[in-house]
């Protein structure tokens, strides 16, 4: 378990750090630490911890079972700047097709808590 949500997010940025430098020759880590951020948010989100009254203890340990997902998003996110709402690219001799985002969250859903 981590610690802190800061803790994840220096994991997902030490997982993906050496890659994205290895392959982007822009590599920016200003974004991939916002990239995190926002994947990290948006997995509390779709959770919906608030409204089911967890403890952040309850919360950090459950997060913590979604690193997996979390960088990939993070990954799918960063390698999207400049694209973003684009679900294909054709230019240059190359083509690409992007996933549905949506489909990177796939077993990360909503809890609900029993009363």
């Amino acid at each position: 378990m981590y610690a802190s949500i800061q803790d994840m997010k220096n994991r997902i940025i030490a997982v993906l750090e050496p890659e994205l430098q290895a392959t982007d020759p822009n590599y920016n880590a200003d974004l991939l630490a916002a990239k995190a951020d926002q994947t990290l948010e948006e997995a509390q989100v779709i959770r919906n911890y608030a409204q089911v009254g967890y403890s952040e203890q309850t919360i950090l340990a459950d997060m913590s079972t979604g690193l997996p997902v979390f960088i990939n998003v993070t990954r799918y996110d960063y390698n999207k700047i400049g694209a973003e709402g684009q679900s294909q690219y054709s230019g240059d001799g190359e083509s690409l097709r992007y996933l549905d985002r949506g489909k990177m969250w796939n077993g990360w859903m909503p809890l609900a808590r029993i009363q």
